[in-house]
């Protein structure tokens, strides 16, 4: 039987280069607000990159170009050099991603490593 303190996981892939925001998951509309608990960065070859973990609006994602209407945390640290298939932590600064919200990568500036990949672990409730 589901509860609300299981804990749920998603992984999802983001484009290696530019100014770009990548939707990754959608929270439900009728699902309730859920808390981020943790988060990684990994890729399979080194870089140099500033990456947000965000929220937006549930129609912005859909947009020609997504908006961010919040901030989850920094993934790493901004300018972050990342070494080939290490795992860089999410620094959780506003955790709650609302119903109908999505969550995104946001990348500022710097090239990724090859294939890389963001993970978050949330819980359901605030």
């Amino acid at each position: 039987m589901a509860s609300t303190l299981d804990v749920h996981g998603v992984v999802a892939s983001f484009p290696v280069t530019g100014t770009v925001v990548t939707p990754i998951w959608h929270n439900p509309s009728a699902n309730g607000a859920v808390s981020v608990i943790e988060g990684y960065i990994v890729a399979d070859g080194s870089g140099t990159i500033t990456a947000t973990l965000v929220t937006l609006a549930s129609t912005a994602a859909t947009a020609t170009a997504p908006t961010q209407s919040g901030t989850i945390g920094v993934l790493g640290s901004a300018a972050l050099i990342q070494a080939a298939g290490s795992a860089n932590a999410l620094v959780v600064t506003d955790a709650v991603v609302a119903p109908g919200e999505w969550v995104a990568v946001a990348l500022a500036a710097g090239t990724a490593g090859a294939t890389p990949k963001v993970s978050f672990s949330y819980v359901k409730g605030v």
